[in-house]
């Protein structure tokens, strides 16, 4: 059973979520509505609990909701963040950003500049490349169209 208790004209509530840990989260200034949240988070914690609903289903939607660009942004900064320099970093998050976008419907011409492009060129290929990604999702990197879109890298040279 959640307690309830006001803390600044706001409610909060308490509750015991799925690992068996006491959680206390933030509801709003109405009462019953926050009586409304802690009874889905209850409803919530006994289903992972029974075992009727996977808890990692609730990451997948999370990740799934993202775009390609912020996971690509979150690989660099792991590289980083392990101990990388940042042109290593740099240099296989822009390979992941060419595979990336090839298979998420871009063309070899709009994600990868040629060798004898200029500057200008190269930032609007970068530009094209992070608009392809920025409208991109996750779901868009199945194992086929990953395959295909490095076939396509590898025969481009």
């Amino acid at each position: 059973m959640a307690s309830f208790r006001e803390k600044a004209k706001v409610w909060y509530y308490r509750y015991v979520d799925s690992d068996g840990v006491k959680c206390e989260r933030r509801g709003c200034p109405d009462l019953q509505a926050t009586k409304q949240l802690a009874g889905a988070a209850e409803a919530g914690a006994a289903k992972v609990r029974a075992g009727l609903v996977d808890p990692r289903d609730a990451a997948r939607r999370l990740q799934a909701g993202k775009a390609l660009a912020e996971h690509l942004d979150d690989f660099r900064a792991h590289l980083v963040a392990k101990g990388g320099t940042p042109k290593h970093a740099d240099l296989f998050a822009d390979r992941a950003r060419r595979v990336a976008a090839l298979a998420a419907g871009g063309g070899l011409g709009e994600i990868d500049p040629p060798n004898t492009a200029t500057a200008v060129d190269r930032e609007r290929v970068a530009e094209a490349r992070a608009e392809i990604l920025g409208k991109a999702r996750l779901a868009d990197l199945t194992p086929a169209r990953v395959q295909a879109a490095l076939a396509t890298l590898k025969c481009a040279g």
